[in-house]
């Protein structure tokens, strides 16, 4: 595929500046593989990179299948320079400065305006459009079996808000926009609270909008560790770990009772114990108690007999374990959601993908002075409600 890209980048400037960029593309590539094969890069630490790529492919495979007129490359290019940001982060402590800025001129020079709309939409490059397309559906096969349903069954869908006898149409994606299960008038009724006054607890336990705080608690690490009213709170701790710890607790809460002894122990080994790279540097009282509970858990069942057996262990410590360390480590990051990164680049990016379109929103605008206040009777779908 970055042969294909490298000679359409040659027809457009010239031979040597593409096979530059190549070369450097193809070195990084290698250079990636090493640090993987090394363990330098794991699945834990690029695990925050998955779902903007994943939605990258989809924008790229969407925007190579469809007409070319339809096509927004702007969109493409606010997506391409996102993907930039978060891999200079992961690969920034593992490569010289020097690769690092050719990593960044090698997706600048990619995800160039003009170099998009000539692949997309110059007739002369239809075959290496239709070649970049069979490489991406390759590299995202799931992604590209849900397009051929989609395509296959292209029509209108019904707004979600059945229970309100709504008989609209959903809008569909449009420029960053994401598109929507609801009609202008319940996307509205649904979302706007939610973008208005948006949660930490559900930018930690949503997996779609947690990888925006995610993004921006590396790329503005070393400023909240240095910035005074942050550093106090922090006690020495990285807002990153606290994000971590956080969605470990959580994920702890919902595993079965029978792995849950087993969880907790993790969690203690990899955020609570002083001599972990994850230890989020809280005080030692409240550790002291998780770990009581967690040798009180440890009892036998010798009241009345259970189809385990009389003396059946059991070794469940309570779910609510940790939500007094949680309660400190939350109020660190509540602290940095509201004074920085409500007020960020990265959470401007995620509004765009959710708020609508300037046309849907006065149609829904217009809906809401009609009606009364919006969507009194709109139905959550259930993966909305796993967003609030």
């Amino acid at each position: 595929m970055i042969k294909t890209l490298s000679l359409v980048a040659s027809v457009l400037t010239t031979e040597k500046e593409a096979k530059t960029t190549r070369d450097d593309l193809y070195k990084l590539a290698a250079k990636t593989s090493l640090l993987m094969d090394e363990k330098q890069l794991t699945e834990k630490n690029t695990a925050h990179a998955e779902e903007p790529l994943r939605h990258l492919g989809v924008k790229l495979l969407n925007a190579l299948s469809a007409d070319a007129g339809s096509v927004k490359v702007e969109v493409l290019h606010s997506n391409l320079v996102r993907i930039r940001e978060i891999l200079g982060e992961i690969l920034k402590p593992h490569i010289s400065a020097k690769n690092y800025q050719k990593l960044i001129d090698a997706f600048g020079f990619y995800s160039d305006t003009k170099f998009l709309t000539s692949l997309i939409h110059d007739a002369k490059f239809t075959h290496e459009k239709k070649t970049v397309f069979d490489n991406l559906a390759k590299m995202f096969p799931a992604e590209m079996d849900k397009l051929r349903k989609q395509r296959a069954r292209a029509k209108p869908i019904p707004c979600a808000a059945v229970a309100s006898g709504c008989k609209q149409l959903a809008v569909r994606q449009q420029g960053q926009f994401n598109g929507s299960q609801f009609c202008p008038y319940h996307h509205m009724a649904v979302f706007e609270q939610k973008i208005k006054s948006p949660k930490l607890e559900t930018f930690i336990s949503n997996k779609n909008m947690a990888t925006y705080l995610c993004q921006y608690l590396i790329q503005d690490e070393d400023n909240l560790c240095t910035e005074n009213n942050t550093k106090k709170m922090l006690n020495g701790a990285k807002p990153l770990r606290l994000f971590h710890f956080a969605r470990a607790v959580l994920a702890y809460k919902l595993v079965d009772r029978k792995l849950r002894r087993n969880r907790a122990e993790a969690v203690l080994q990899k955020y609570l114990n002083k001599n972990a790279t994850g230890f989020v540097h809280v005080d030692d009282k409240h550790v002291a108690v998780a770990k009581k509970v967690m040798v009180e858990s440890d009892v036998h069942n010798t009241a009345k007999g259970t189809k385990y057996g009389q003396k059946a262990t059991f070794n469940a410590p309570p779910k609510d374990i940790f939500d007094v360390i949680l309660g400190a480590t939350n109020r660190v990051l509540q602290h940095i959601f509201d004074e920085r990164y409500l007020k960020s680049r990265v959470h401007a990016m995620y509004l765009r993908t959710m708020s609508l379109p300037p046309y849907w929103k006065n149609m829904a605008l217009k809906e809401v002075k009609k009606n009364g206040e919006a969507g009194k009777n709109a139905s959550e779908t259930k993966e909305e409600k796993q967003a609030s």
